[in-house]
């Protein structure tokens, strides 16, 4: 396990444990950040994310459609694990969101940075709705979240980034296996976009219109 830093200590999830600080990890140079939610309990012990059961059943997916983790960035919203890996809908889900904001800032910068040495468009593949609705700003009840957003690419202004929705894993590995289809389209586009390709301006418009 990876000793939490200095930031982490003023944070309640810092109650947790000391201990089991998930850092991002991966070279990002396909230009593709893949944003999961929290870190698991294989995650917090070897201090990388999506490296558990739910990580290998991602992975070897993505592989049969020629897809492999080498080239990829990859980060949790909040750096550590919860309690009972639960974070969505617990009283601590917010304030644990925005004080973790700023590590998953820094590794944005990172790959921006990464992006314009390679000549690529930073791309942020979020897998869950908890990382979609962090990416782009969104509250629990905007209109974005009732229609079939999965897969498009929108436009983050904050970050200079086109964004694409996917389930998270640990949701299709629980009997939802027929969706494993979608996200390996979402990572094909993802790796599409990067490189330079620009997306449709209707989804833009979508999201200025909420």
């Amino acid at each position: 396990m990876i000793l939490k830093p200095e930031h982490c200590s003023t944070c309640l999830g810092y109650t947790w444990s000391k201990t089991g600080y998930v850092p991002a990890s991966g070279t990002g140079e396909n230009g593709v950040l893949v944003v999961a939610e929290a870190a698991g309990e294989h995650e917090a012990i070897e201090g990388m994310p999506l490296v558990g059961k739910v990580g290998y059943n991602l992975w070897q997916q993505l592989s049969r459609v020629g897809i492999e983790r080498e080239g990829f960035k990859v980060h949790n919203v909040i750096s550590c694990r919860p309690p009972d890996n639960k974070l969505a809908k617990m009283a601590y889900e917010a304030e644990v969101i925005a004080h973790c904001a700023p590590l998953l800032d820094e590794t944005i910068s990172a790959m921006q940075e990464t992006c314009r040495r390679n000549g690529r468009h930073l791309t942020i593949i979020t897998l869950g709705q908890i990382a979609f609705k962090r990416i782009l700003g969104l509250g629990v009840k905007d209109p974005i979240l009732r229609e079939d957003y999965l897969c498009y690419p929108f436009w983050s202004d904050r970050y200079s980034s086109w964004v694409l929705a996917a389930d998270h894993p640990g949701y299709i590995v629980r009997g939802n296996h027929h969706l494993w289809p979608v996200l390996q389209f979402a990572f094909k586009r993802a790796l599409e976009i990067a490189p330079g390709y620009a997306p449709a301006k209707e989804n833009l418009a979508r999201l200025q219109k909420r």
